[in-house]
């Protein structure tokens, strides 16, 4: 929709894909505005280059519809972008009111939100203040996060968290 408008967008697409919904993607992107030429996927990057996307970056794009935690989205705010998301839950608790928010199934309601933050060259400066971290603060989190999970899983005598699928018989219920 950007492009169709005028607006000289590029995509960068970074990590591991599902081969039926990448060659989807492949067949869409190939279909649009200047065949394709505005797209680029990168497959897998290793975690200590992912920095260099995100300082090449003028903002940031967290489209899912499903996610637990949304790793990609902490990595955007810690890098400062102005950042476009997903309406859809955990992200709006994640990113509260640092960025756009919109619906991941209409495409209008995506390029909306993008043209606002392309527009408005004002947007990225109270966005860049709320989010001053570093993506190693997340990082550390979640080795504190695995070392606290290890711990309960050794006090279950549990070794591999495959032994923990459709155990419910471990869960700590509450009756009432």
């Amino acid at each position: 929709i950007l492009r169709q408008e005028g607006y000289p967008v590029e995509l960068d697409l970074i990590g591991p894909s599902y081969k039926p919904a990448y060659e989807k993607l492949n067949i869409s992107i190939q279909q649009s505005v200047q065949n394709g030429d505005w797209a680029h996927y990168h497959g897998n990057v290793p975690y200590a280059n992912l920095t260099e996307f995100y300082a090449a970056a003028d903002l940031g794009i967290f489209a899912s519809s499903c996610e637990n935690m949304p790793i990609t989205l902490i990595e955007a705010m810690a890098s400062e972008l102005p950042i476009a998301c997903s309406n859809r839950g955990p992200m709006p608790e994640v990113l509260k009111d640092g960025g756009l928010f919109f619906d991941p199934e209409e495409p209008s309601s995506i390029s909306d939100a993008l043209k606002i933050l392309i527009d408005d060259p004002s947007l990225p400066d109270p966005v860049r203040q709320r989010f001053t971290g570093q993506p190693e603060h997340v990082v550390n989190y979640f080795f504190f996060v695995a070392e606290e999970v290890r711990e309960l899983m050794a006090e279950m005598g549990i070794r591999k968290f495959d032994d923990l699928i459709g155990r419910a018989d471990l869960l700590d219920t509450k009756t009432g």
